[in-house]
Order: C-alpha cells, then structure tokens, then sequence
C-alpha cells in the first residue's frame, strides 16, 4: 500500500470513529437534557405497553385503542426493563437504539466492505440532520419503528444475486409496513431496484410469490383483530384522498420535510438540491437507480394525496416529518449507487461534520426552546418529568390514604395520560385506573363497565364536582382538595353507569 493511501485509510479511519462518538454524544445530550426532563402526554401510552409486555400481558396487536402504529418500542424496552431501570428511562433509550440503527449498520457494513467513504457519508448524514431531528427520533411515539426493518436492505445491495437474501429482506419490507408504513420510503424503492436487477429470473418470480404469502398472517396478526374487535378502536384512522390534500402538500415541502432536511428547520432546498444531484448522477451512470429513485418520487407524491399526511404541525412532538422518516434512510442506502471523488470531498466532510455538531450543541436550548413553549403545542401537551412523577406519586398516596382500589380519571383532566397508563406503568402498588371518555385499553373499559366498586377515587377537571352532581341513594361524594379529587363511597352504581350519569356534568 502506497504511503498516500495509507494516508487517506487512516483519515476515514478516524473519522469513521470520531463520527460514531459524535452521534452517540448528540443522542446522549438529547437523552439527558430532553427525553429525562421533559415528556408528552401521548409518551405514558408506551409506558404502560412495556409494562404489559414485562409481564407477559399482549392485550392487542397494535397501540392500545388504535388500529395502526405498534409498541415495538415498548417491547425493545422490556430488556432493560430486568434490570430495573425505571419505565421513563427504558423507553426513550429503545426509541434511540431504533431509530440509529438502520444508519449504524449500513455505515459498519459499508465500512467492512471496503466503502469507507461512503460509511463516514453516512455518518456525516445523520450527524449534519439538525437537532429537531434528533428529538424527533428519540420521542417513544411509534414514528421509527418500520425503518428498523430497512437496516439491512444494503446487504442485498452488494449481494444482489443471492436470493435467499433478498427473500428474507422483502419478508422484513412486508414486516416493516406493517409496523410503519413511513417504510415504504425505502423498501418500494429498494424491492424496484431488485426487481430490474432480476427481471429476466424465473427463480426470483417464484420467491417473491412466496414471501408475499406473508401478507396473510401479517395482516391477520396485525390487522384482522380489530376487524373482529371494532370496539377496541377509540381513534381509527381514516383513509381520504384528494387532490386539494396534494396541492397544499407539494406547496407547503418546507413544512412537510421541516425536520429531515440537512442544517435548517424549515427549509427543504438542500434537500430538494441533494435529490437532483442523486437524479442526475443515477441518469448518466446507472439507470436501474434512477428508476428506482422515481420510484421514491411516486411514493412520495402518493402520501400527498393522503389526509393522514395533513394531521401535524412544524411543532416536533407532532411533526410533519414523521411520516417521511424513511428519506434520511433512503439517501443512506443508496449512496451504494454513487461513484464519490474523495479528493473533492474528503476536506469538507472532515470539517462540516463536526463543526455543525459543535454548533447544534451549543445552541440546542435556543434552536429547541420554541418547541417547548405551550403556544405552539398541537395534540398532545408537554409534562416536566420531575413533576409528573411526584404528583402521579401524590394521588397514587391519596389512593392508598382513603384505602381506594380504583382511580377514575377525568379525561379533561391536564394529567390524565400520565396517571391513568402512566400511574400503573411505575409503581407495581398503583391502584386500577381508568379514563371517563377516552380509555384506551379495552380490557378496562369492558371489565368495569358493569363492576359496582364501592369505594374510589375520582379526579375531575371540574373542582365543584361534588356540587354539581346529584348523588341521590346511589352513593356518597366528597371532596378532597379544590383541584378536582373526590372520593365517592358507598356506591351501588356500575361504573359504566356512574361514568355516563355524573361526568357529564364536567
């Protein structure tokens, strides 16, 4: 080897390894100064999901009361979970190992394959994402989960001929819709890549025939159940399409690539840019690619035409973005394809890098201070951790004070996710829980709707409850504090009853 190439081996070396510490370090810095201080009202779902799971509890196939996304975090949590790391700190960190190892892989698999440029471009992808993008990737929310299954998609690229492989990599592209369909970003586009490569082999037309087969106990695990059980559903999605929804889509791309385009907020010019230049280089050197890269273009202005692609905001805990996730993982991918001039851009990869890390670091409070103000929250809402954990600890006390083995919920109530799935999911002594309106979990709601429970808690978000409401010989009501906590006693009511009968004076 000539001293000029060990030269330039041992720079993608050190930069291959100082780039993982640098992505590592971000994440750890979100970890700790975000997904530790500060949780949304939507995160105690999976909290309770990974408590489930710990116990061996698989209620349903999906996210409680949904018929679409998963708890595959809650479930990667559960390992961490043996060893007695708190439900809050166990979930996050599943969410970061998720969403970082589709890029880990292909960078290692580059880097093993003798592709080292590429493996740091890869690096240097994720690390020059800004740091909206970090915090969108670590929120336990269900958004990363289907790309997992594209990790290993770049092994069929160098192996494209072994059809055993690319078998068992459509079967996880199947897998991985059904998971996320945000997917779909890179599985249609890689499965078209193949698909020319083999078009000629008979063989490969019979194993793609056969892994398809998997639709059927994928989408009988995944989707019949709630054929079956409609009333485990309380937020079914809904399938509209239109070509007004595809007009304000393909006007507002700054809005809907906000948080996957390189540097800026906002902005989705580099991004646009980087996609001419892959289509132009495709078109000149490799046509299977660039077709395969159109491909990506379709599925793209598909999901414009889809209502659900209209329910967001820029706000990062409700991003736009979360359902073009699979964009950052397809540009990886297919950096397989491009024929990269180190001497043009060995320098400036070595430089930008970090220099942008060292920025988004040092201004990570500023650039994420706006999201954090409750002004521009959508859907869900914001908790400071510390404090949710010491009141869901007050009332779970307050149970225990007043002897109650079930705690009713207002679902108007500002804390209502955190105790109701939040309460139980902490500590193993929290009593039976229950929201008014919008409880998820199926299991409850048809356990209690005809149970007569004596004694209980009720937390309302109306402080006069006790007031308001008309107890007659059915039961006694009493109030706590001025904050909505009464406890009801000598009750005779079901619950379904006492819930359609009382709260409805909130």
């Amino acid at each position: 080897m000539q001293a000029g190439q060990k030269i330039h081996n041992y720079v993608l070396n050190s930069a291959f390894l100082l780039f993982i510490g640098l992505i590592l370090y971000t994440r750890y810095c979100i970890y700790t100064r975000y997904n530790l201080k500060v949780i949304d009202s939507d995160q105690p779902f999976m909290w309770i999901g990974a408590s489930d799971f710990l116990k061996g509890n698989f209620y349903e196939p999906r996210y409680y009361g949904q018929s679409y996304n998963t708890f595959m975090e809650a479930l990667f949590a559960v390992p961490l979970l043996w060893f007695n790391l708190p439900v809050y700190k166990a979930v996050p960190l599943a969410t970061h190992f998720i969403s970082l190892f589709p890029f880990l892989f292909m960078a290692f698999y580059f880097f093993y394959k003798q592709k080292k440029l590429q493996a740091v471009l890869v690096l240097a992808w994720v690390l020059c994402l800004p740091a909206p993008n970090d915090l969108l990737n670590s929120l336990p929310r269900g958004f990363v989960t289907g790309l997992f299954f594209t990790s290993f998609f770049i092994v069929s690229l160098f192996h494209p001929n072994k059809l055993k492989l690319l078998g068992v990599n459509t079967a996880l592209a199947l897998l991985g819709y059904y998971v996320n369909p945000n997917s779909a970003l890179v599985s249609a586009p890689f499965l078209f890549y193949l698909f020319l490569h083999h078009r000629q082999n008979k063989r490969y037309y019979w194993l793609m025939a056969g892994v398809m087969l998997l639709n059927v106990p994928l989408y009988f695990f995944f989707n019949h159940f709630y054929v079956l059980h409609p009333d485990y559903i309380i937020n079914p999605i809904e399938y509209r399409m239109s070509a007004s929804l595809f007009a304000t889509n393909i006007s507002n791309l700054d809005q809907r690539f906000t948080h996957i385009s390189p540097f800026f907020e906002n902005n989705s010019l580099l991004l646009l840019l980087l996609f001419g230049i892959m289509a132009l280089v495709f078109f000149k050197t490799n046509k299977k690619a660039f077709l395969s890269l159109m491909v990506l273009f379709a599925v793209l202005l598909f999901s414009f035409c889809m209502g659900k692609t209209q329910e967001g905001s820029t706000w990062v805990y409700i991003s736009f973005s979360r359902f073009y996730l699979g964009i950052p993982v397809f540009i990886c991918l297919f950096l397989f394809f491009m024929d990269i001039q180190p001497k043009l851009l060995l320098l400036p990869l070595l430089l930008v890098p970090p220099a942008f890390v060292a920025y988004k670091i040092n201004t990570m409070e500023q650039t994420l201070a706006w999201h954090h103000e409750s002004r521009y929250w959508v859907g869900p809402h914001l908790l400071e951790l510390d404090k949710t954990l010491k009141d869901v600890e007050f009332y779970k006390n307050q149970c225990q004070k007043h002897q109650a083995p079930f705690f009713l919920i207002s679902s108007g109530f500002w804390l209502n996710t955190a105790l109701d799935y939040g309460g139980p999911a902490l500590f193993s002594d929290f009593p039976a829980t229950q929201e008014t309106v919008l409880e998820k979990r199926y299991w409850v709601r048809n356990t209690f709707r005809d149970s007569i429970v004596p004694s209980f808690l009720v937390l309302s978000k109306s402080f006069d409850l006790d007031k308001q409401v008309k107890s007659g010989n059915n039961f006694t009501i009493t109030r706590l504090d001025d904050y909505g906590l009464l406890l009801v006693s000598d009750n005779r009511l079901k619950m379904g009853t006492f819930i359609d009968s009382v709260m409805v004076y909130e």
